[in-house]
């Protein structure tokens, strides 16, 4: 997801249907309390600097 690529492509990259990945996703962004991609990527960049700190 966060390389943008599609719930499809996903899918076939792991060898998943795409309702699955659809799913996982779904799921993620409820667990997050997000409801898009980007307030995902915000976030995700966000953490990735805290993580990076010494």
């Amino acid at each position: 997801m966060m390389e943008g690529k599609s719930n499809k492509e996903i899918a076939k990259d792991l060898e998943l249907s795409a309702r699955t990945v659809e799913a996982h996703r779904a799921n993620l962004f409820a667990k997050l309390e997000i409801n898009s991609l980007a307030k995902l990527i915000k976030l995700y960049g966000r953490q990735s600097l805290i993580d990076k700190t010494p």
